[in-house]
């Protein structure tokens, strides 16, 4: 295919996809050094116009780097995932002397290919309609369905649960053999391989216990610490998936242990997502929002959530745990998040109705917000919180402005009705949540926001009572 002249715009597609060099999953560097003007570098420049764009578009997650009159000889150098380099001396080669021997050395085989291909075809991840060429078939799990039909008292389909055990078993047998066969006849890192993919499978079908034993096996077997690593943060998302907070904090611990040993920074950033995924899960707001923020800008966990969900999540964890002069720095003012909002109409309006004061607005922007997060595995035990903490947030910003105010300006501000407004603060003022009172004869609200001495003084002299009246009850039954 010629690519001078008008050909590479009008061919270059078509010629991007022709590429035949898909890279092994471990290669994660690959540089070519050669001479600009040295015969012994043609076939490594003439490899460089023709191959390394294909092989860049098939290997998106590979960085490629050229370097030009640097080395003596020209030479290609693959940098693996555990730290190893493999070399590969191109002086005087030919074009197809060097593909041929790249493919030989480090690209995927047909087999291979063809299991990337089924597994990408297989992530429910890619489920969409048929439109946009994302329809993926079933996966049976008989062992999630059996589970799910206990929890629920459903009853149980007996065909289907046949068919979908014999279905199951057919492909644990076929990977079985792969592992057998791994163990006979190929090298640590082939077993390793089978090994995960018989993990990995137990995990899509929904049979916890055995895939948490397979996925220990594997990381016995495992040497690199980013694959070490690799399986702990699977461990996590299992943990995660059932809620399971036993198994998810011993595996954040192991993930911090192993981290410091030499972890790469992106599987540290990566940790710290799963980190602040878990502190929401747990009502930790606070620590949340410490996570999310700190990975806004080099979020890589796609395995978790996609961007835009991250994305919300900053915001809803930000808005509930920071300040507002720390929302304004960090939320308000963050470049990476405001990108992100402009495709997020109602999430914006949420967030900037609140810091704007626009009050009227954020309530109608917070009941969206709640009805969505009804539906959110993470957020639904949480949504009632939420939106009562938001609330009282909002109360308490619009009255620190004010000495005291009209039942029905509050009213106006907020959108809804005096009644409303007045059992609102009504039951915040007797939880000790808002420092005010209520003129209900004049109709106003007068704030009496106490220093922070005072507060100190009022709080002691309570879990003082607090404490005299415990040791008297204990004093009438331990004869001193």
């Amino acid at each position: 295919m010629l690519m001078k002249g008008r050909y590479p715009v009008t061919r270059t597609l078509q010629y991007l996809r022709e590429g035949d060099v898909v890279l092994k999953d471990v290669v994660k560097v690959m540089t070519v050094n050669y001479q600009n003007r040295s015969e012994a570098s043609d076939g490594a420049r003439k490899y460089i116009s023709l191959k390394v764009p294909q092989i860049q578009y098939k290997n998106p997650r590979v960085q490629i780097v050229m370097f030009r009159n640097i080395t003596p000889s020209p030479f290609i150098c693959f940098y693996l995932d555990d730290g190893e380099q493999i070399m590969l001396d191109v002086e005087g080669k030919t074009f197809m002397e060097i593909h041929e021997r790249v493919r030989a050395l480090v690209c995927q085989s047909q087999e291979e290919m063809q299991a990337s291909e089924k597994k990408q075809e297989m992530n429910p991840a890619n489920f969409g309609p048929q439109a946009h060429n994302c329809l993926r078939q079933c996966i049976y799990m008989a062992p999630y369905y059996e589970e799910i039909c206990r929890e629920l008292d459903w009853s149980l389909d007996a065909a289907l649960l046949a068919r979908m055990r014999a279905a199951n078993e057919a492909e644990l047998v076929r990977l079985d053999a792969a592992l057998e066969d791994a163990e006979k006849n190929l090298g640590e890192s082939e077993i390793r391989d089978a090994m995960l993919a018989r993990a990995e499978y137990l995990c899509r079908i929904g049979d916890k216990e055995r895939c948490l034993t397979a996925f220990r096996k594997t990381f016995d077997k495992t040497v690199a610490l980013g694959h070490r690593l690799d399986i702990v943060f699977y461990l996590i998302r299992i943990g995660l998936f059932y809620m399971d907070s036993d198994l998810v904090t011993r595996n954040i611990e192991k993930a911090k242990s192993l981290i410091e040993e030499g972890g790469d920074w992106d599987r540290r950033n990566r940790l710290k997502v799963y980190q602040g995924l878990y502190s929401l899960a747990i009502r930790d707001f606070k620590g949340a929002a410490e996570l999310f923020l700190d990975t806004v800008s080099t979020f890589t966990s796609y395995e978790l959530m996609d961007y835009k969900t991250f994305v919300t999540y900053t915001v809803y964890v930000c808005m509930i745990a920071l300040a507002r002069p720390e929302l304004r720095e960090k939320v308000i003012k963050g470049a990476e998040i405001l990108e992100v909002l402009h495709g997020l109409p109602d999430i914006r309006r949420f967030l900037f109705s609140l810091y704007e004061c626009h009050y009227a607005e954020f309530f109608q922007a917070l009941a969206a917000v709640e009805q969505r997060m009804k539906c959110d595995r993470l957020f639904a035990p949480h949504y009632r919180y939420y939106a009562r903490e938001m609330r009282i947030l909002v109360y308490s910003q619009l009255l620190e402005s004010y000495r005291s105010l009209a039942l029905s300006y509050m009213a106006d501000a907020f959108g809804t009705s005096v009644d409303f407004v007045d059992q609102e603060l009504s039951r915040f003022i007797a939880a000790g949540r808002l420092h005010c009172k209520i003129d209900k004869v004049n109709g106003i609200v007068e704030t009496n926001r106490p220093d922070s001495k005072n507060w100190q003084y009022q709080e002691t002299i309570k879990k003082g009572d607090l404490l005299l009246n415990r040791v008297q009850k204990l004093s009438r039954v331990i004869n001193m």
